[in-house]
């Protein structure tokens, strides 16, 4: 289920890159040349920007990749008293929400610290004690 979740999160961010992307090309390529003017870098700025776009399609891609193989991991955790909802994904692909569920990576400090555990287990963060409520 959470699997498919994030999936879906990765496709809609790469529609939008690629969306901009394209934007950014059809921009560039209506832009004066050098030649054209000499004092618009239109084309140029806009260049810049489809070679950033097409890195970060790249790089979501090879996270794609990475998560059909990957296994995507639920969990519930009460840090003192606040709830927390948190799935964890491969390396690379945290730092977004679904709804109010904390997407992080594998190999951040929490990630580190609850691969594996199981509901009802414990662990130690930052000399607090954090409950696992739910494990999936």
């Amino acid at each position: 289920m959470w699997k498919s979740k994030v999936t879906e999160l990765f496709k809609k961010e790469r529609e939008l890159l690629v969306r901009a992307r394209d934007h950014a090309r059809v921009t560039r390529d209506s832009a004066p040349t050098a030649n054209e003017s000499h004092s618009d870098t239109t084309r140029s700025e806009h260049e810049k920007l489809v070679s950033a776009l097409d890195e970060q399609i790249w790089i979501l891609d090879q996270g794609m990749k990475s998560l059909e193989k990957s296994e995507v991991n639920y969990f519930e955790i009460n840090n003192g008293g606040m709830k927390m909802k948190l799935v964890i994904v491969p390396e690379g692909m945290g730092g977004k929400k679904i709804d109010d569920v904390q997407v992080i990576s594998v190999t951040t400090p929490l990630g580190v610290l609850l691969k594996g555990k199981q509901a009802g287990a414990t662990v130690d963060i930052n000399g607090r004690r954090v409950e696992i409520l739910d494990a999936q």
